[in-house]
């Protein structure tokens, strides 16, 4: 399996990413296209997307994403970014997929000088973002 940072102005990225989730969420009867991603993911006004990704050989089976805002804190607008659009293939889930990628999505945003990384996790993620990614 290989990990990498991509960003999703190519095309192929993008179709792979909701190839992924609608296979993941294809039992809860939600369908994704790619119009879904197109706001946050390629022409967000707070800057491009932070998204690392996990394949085995070509096939997408891992997304961890940190999705540019702004918030206002206290008069002060911060610059963050907030994890979105996590999931992995079902079969390829408890190996550390979830911890290393949005371990590496935090460096990468540490990099770029956001000031917060942020999630709404569920409960699968939740206990690992707590647990191994520092949240």
């Amino acid at each position: 399996m290989e990990k990498k940072l991509c960003t999703f102005y190519d095309e192929h990225m993008m179709e792979q990413l909701v190839c992924l989730q609608n296979e993941v969420y294809r039992e809860r009867g939600m369908q994704f296209t790619k119009d879904v991603f197109q706001h946050w993911f390629v022409d967000n006004p707070d800057g491009q997307v932070i998204s690392c990704n996990a394949f085995d050989g070509e096939k997408m089976i891992a997304n961890q994403s940190l999705v540019p805002e702004k918030l206002l804190v206290s008069g002060r607008i911060v610059r963050c970014v907030r994890s979105m659009a996590v999931v992995t293939h079902p079969d390829y889930r408890g190996k550390g997929l979830l911890s290393s990628l949005t371990n590496m999505a935090i460096e990468e945003a540490t990099r770029l000088g956001y000031d917060v990384v942020y999630g709404l996790a569920n409960g699968n993620s939740f206990p690992v973002f707590i647990r191994n990614c520092g949240f």
